[in-house]
C-alpha cells in the first residue's frame, strides 16, 4: 500500500512538473477551434433517429401497446451547459 501511495505522488509530481502548452485562440485558428468546438450533425442522428416520447404517459401506453421498455431520460437544462 505505501509502494502504491509513493507511485501516485510521483505521478502527480510528474503531472506537475509537465509543461502545458496552451493555444492562444486567434483570427488564424478561431475557424479551426469553432468547427472543433460546435456539434456535428452526424452527432445529433440519435435526436430523430429514436422516436422520443415526450409525454410519460403517453411513453407508459405506447410501451405496454409495444411491449417494449422505456428509456427514462431526465436532465436540468442544456447537455451542454448552455442554461
Amino acid at each position: 500500500m505505501k509502494t502504491l501511495r509513493l507511485a501516485a505522488l510521483f505521478g502527480l509530481a510528474g503531472l506537475m512538473t509537465t509543461p502545458l502548452h496552451a493555444q492562444d485562440l486567434n483570427d488564424g485558428n478561431f475557424s479551426k477551434w469553432k468547427d472543433y468546438i460546435l456539434t456535428k450533425p452526424e452527432e445529433l442522428v440519435w435526436k430523430v433517429a429514436i422516436a422520443w416520447e415526450q409525454n410519460l404517459g403517453q411513453a407508459v401506453l405506447k410501451s405496454i401497446k409495444n411491449d417494449k421498455p422505456i428509456l427514462l431520460w431526465v436532465e436540468g437544462g442544456d447537455p451542454q451547459g448552455c442554461v
